[in-house]
C-alpha cells in the first residue's frame, strides 16, 4: 500500500509539474537527456526503452538516432508529460516513439526485447530501488545497455537550502533526506545495482552548474521538478510568500548558477 501511495503522489506531483516542466529556463532536462543517449551509444535500427521519459528528454533524441528502422517506447507515470511528449514526437515526425503510461517497475515490452534501457532522473522516484532496476534489465536482449542518470550531491546548491528555509518558515519540514540522495555517488549507484543482481555499472561523474539568470528561472525550475510535491502542500498564500522569500534571498546573494553534476551509471548484459 506504501509503494502504490508513493507512486499516485508521484505522479500527481509531476503532473501538476508538467506546466513548467519544459519552460525555457528548464535546459537541465535536455542536457542530461541528450547525454544519456551518448553515452548509452543507442545507434540507427536499435529497440530503445525509456523510462520514466518525462515529455521526452531523453526519448526525442533517441528516436532521432535509432531513425525509422528502430523504436523508443517511452513510458512515464505522469499524463500531462506524456501528452508533452506524444506533441512533441508528432512535430518531429517521429512515428517510429511511442509515448505511454506505464511503471517503470512492469515495462510494457518483452523480456530480452531491448538494445538499450534508458533511466534518466527518475529511479530515485521507485520506492524499491532493486525492483526497479531489475525490471529494466530483464528488457534487455544479450549485449543489451542499461544507462542511468541520477544528480550527483547537493543538486541545486546553494538555492536548495534556500528554499528549505523558506518552507520551514511556513511550517513546511520536508524530509531532509530528499529522494535523490539515495544515489548521489558512485558507491550508492553500485549498491543498488548488486542489490538487484546486476554487474558492476560503469559510473561517469559530470560536474557541472544550471544557469538561474533571474530568480524567476529558479522558480520556473521548482515548479517544473520534484520540488512541486512539497510546493503544492502549501495554500496560494503561502507559496506566494516563499516566492518573494525566494527572489529577495537570491538577488541579495547574486545567486545566479546552482550544482547540478550529474552521475551516469551504465552496465551491459553479457
Amino acid at each position: 500500500m506504501q509503494a502504490f501511495e508513493s507512486i499516485i503522489r508521484v505522479a500527481r506531483s509531476f503532473d501538476h509539474a508538467a506546466d513548467h516542466h519544459d519552460h525555457p529556463a528548464n535546459t537541465l532536462w535536455s542536457r542530461v537527456g541528450r547525454q544519456l543517449v551518448v553515452r548509452a551509444g543507442v545507434r540507427p535500427g536499435m529497440s530503445v526503452l525509456d523510462a520514466g521519459c518525462g515529455s521526452g528528454a531523453s526519448a526525442i533524441p533517441a528516436a532521432q538516432r535509432v531513425g525509422a528502422e528502430g523504436t523508443v517506447i517511452a513510458i512515464d507515470l505522469s499524463s500531462r508529460l506524456l501528452a508533452i511528449g506524444r506533441a512533441r514526437a508528432q512535430a518531429h515526425r517521429l512515428r517510429h516513439l511511442r509515448f505511454l503510461r506505464d511503471d517503470m517497475r512492469t515495462p510494457p515490452v518483452p523480456h530480452a526485447s531491448q538494445d538499450v534501457v534508458l533511466c534518466g532522473l527518475a529511479l530515485h522516484l521507485v520506492p524499491n530501488l532493486a525492483e526497479g532496476l531489475l525490471a529494466l534489465w530483464e528488457t534487455l536482449r544479450p549485449g543489451g545497455t542499461l544507462t542511468i542518470a541520477v544528480l550527483g550531491r547537493d543538486p541545486f546548491a546553494p538555492a536548495h537550502q534556500l528554499l528549505m528555509d523558506a518552507l520551514h518558515r511556513e511550517g513546511i519540514a520536508p524530509d531532509p533526506a530528499w529522494p535523490w540522495d539515495r544515489l548521489a555517488d558512485a558507491a550508492s549507484l553500485r549498491r543498488a545495482f548488486a542489490s538487484a543482481g546486476l554487474p558492476d555499472p560503469q559510473v561517469q561523474v559530470e560536474v557541472g552548474t544550471h544557469p538561474i539568470p533571474t530568480p524567476e528561472a529558479w522558480w520556473m525550475l521548482v515548479l517544473g521538478s520534484d520540488y512541486r510535491g512539497v510546493i503544492d502542500r502549501l495554500d496560494a498564500a503561502a507559496q506566494e510568500r516563499v516566492r518573494r522569500d525566494m527572489f529577495s534571498q537570491l538577488s541579495a546573494r547574486a545567486i545566479r548558477w546552482v550544482r547540478s553534476d550529474v552521475l551516469y551509471a551504465t552496465a551491459r548484459v553479457r
